[in-house]
């Protein structure tokens, strides 16, 4: 059952509204004070977005830990181990600028996710009544007379209802894995289609290199011809070259004999053919 309720600013803790049971007396209002001076105190307790269970033992003292709550997981993830004498429950959900705050007595873990579910309607329906920048100017409990009746009315509807509403809730829970549980499939489905065009790729890849391997190939051939003929020309006008010396080096030897035009070995010929 949910007894005590508020709604504070952020940054400062600046009680803006307040609710509770019709004559409850206790020191429910003191505690939920000392709680969210800890938080301000300690803003890596609960982040901006997050909702968190702290427990307050019956002998009193300091506030401690209970069970995390990831608001993304699911209320089924919202308890660890429990604490067994913590005798109430501090329900937290911090906002962008507001925390919602719910003091209960609730032991059983589906009525326990149930107060999260009463701190989200309270968000939403604060946050259409109160712009960002009225809050930001409020003063404390500025909005008590005209919200604390809603806060009230609200827990009332939440404590009457708690039975149907918990079973909403189980209803939720399932919905949110079979959720999860669409997601993972589609999860796994994305990873085999990965993978199947990785195969294709590769394939196309394979395919890619074994084409540009024939080019090369025939690449290679070509170069290889290409060498070879002008390995030939290179010999071909390397001999060419000596061959050249070696008849002009044998026509001025015969020069220097006969004369350039070999006239005179025509004449000695001459004259031995008439003897």
């Amino acid at each position: 059952m949910i007894i005590y309720s508020l709604v504070s600013r952020a940054w400062d803790g600046a009680v803006l509204v307040e609710g509770s049971l019709d004559g409850l007396g206790g020191n429910a209002p003191q505690v939920t004070r000392v709680l969210l001076s800890s938080l301000l105190q300690n803003p890596e307790l609960i982040e901006p977005g997050s909702c968190k269970t702290f427990g307050q033992t019956d002998a009193g003292g300091d506030e401690e830990e209970s069970y995390p709550f990831d608001p993304c997981a699911g209320f089924t993830e919202m308890f660890g181990t429990q604490s067994t004498n913590a005798g109430y429950y501090f329900h937290v959900l911090h906002g962008d600028q507001l925390v919602y705050v719910c003091l209960s007595d609730d032991t059983n873990p589906r009525q326990q996710s149930l107060n999260f579910v009463f701190l989200e309607q309270i968000q939403t329906d604060f946050s259409k009544k109160y712009s960002k920048k009225k809050v930001e100017k409020a003063n404390a409990y500025s909005m008590e007379k005209a919200y604390s009746s809603t806060l009230r009315d609200t827990m009332h509807h939440y404590n009457v209802n708690r039975t149907t509403m918990a079973r909403s809730v189980k209803v939720n829970e399932l919905h949110i894995k079979i959720d999860d549980l669409k997601k993972v499939m589609a999860k796994n489905i994305q990873v085999v289609l990965e993978n199947t065009a990785s195969v294709e790729e590769i394939l196309k890849v394979t395919a890619e290199l074994e084409q540009e391997s024939v080019i090369f190939k025939k690449r290679a051939v070509k170069t290889k011809r290409h060498m070879m003929v002008q390995h030939c020309s290179s010999w071909l006008r390397h001999w060419g070259l000596i061959a050249g010396i070696v008849v002009a080096l044998v026509y001025f030897f015969a020069a220097s004999i006969c004369g350039p035009t070999f006239s005179r070995c025509s004449v000695q010929n001459d004259d031995e053919r008439r003897w």
